[in-house]
């Protein structure tokens, strides 16, 4: 009987150490089968804070293309104003030397790069009236009054073109 002891202690032996192995590979797999999943998680999560990191970088970057075409903008609008003043300054010189065609152009071409230029309106006024036009004179007096005058002359320049305009009035 000892050798029927022994063949069924050796089957027990093999099939524990089956057993045995068989439970060792399915943790094996169960182990293999956690950090894949562990890796996924972390590939989305990389994934979501990279994405996050470029819609960042694309926000950012969107700033700073507004910013710069708002600085362009400003800087193309006060060009514009010292083109304008120049303009304006030429204009003054003409008229005072009795050119007012000159002064009426330097004076619009003032007004084509600053509409909102009161100083070029009231220039090219003064510039129609000496000329005798009165209707545009009157005209540019009007557009003069609405807009706010540069320099704190408001008052003064509204009081002239009132003046110059009264004479028309009556």
């Amino acid at each position: 009987m000892g050798s029927l002891d022994d063949l069924l202690e050796s089957q027990v032996q093999a099939r524990t150490q089956k057993a045995a192995e068989e439970l060792a590979a399915r943790e094996e797999a169960r182990r293999q089968h956690e950090q894949e999943e562990q890796a996924q998680v972390w590939r989305e999560q990389e994934n979501a804070r990279r994405k996050a990191e470029a819609d960042a970088r694309i926000a950012r970057a969107k700033e700073l293309s507004n910013a710069m075409d708002d600085a362009a903008e400003r800087a193309r609008a006060a060009l514009a104003a010292r083109q304008s003043d120049a303009y304006i300054k030429s204009g003054l010189e003409y008229f005072e030397k009795n050119d007012t065609f000159n002064a009426i152009a330097d004076s619009t071409q003032a007004i084509t790069l600053n509409p909102n230029n009161a100083r070029a309106y009231y220039l090219r006024a003064m510039s129609y009236h000496a000329q005798g036009d009165y209707d545009r004179a009157i005209t540019d007096y009007t557009k003069f009054i609405t807009l706010p005058a540069e320099h704190g002359d408001a008052e003064r320049l509204l009081a002239k073109a009132q003046a110059r305009i009264k004479p028309w009035e009556n």
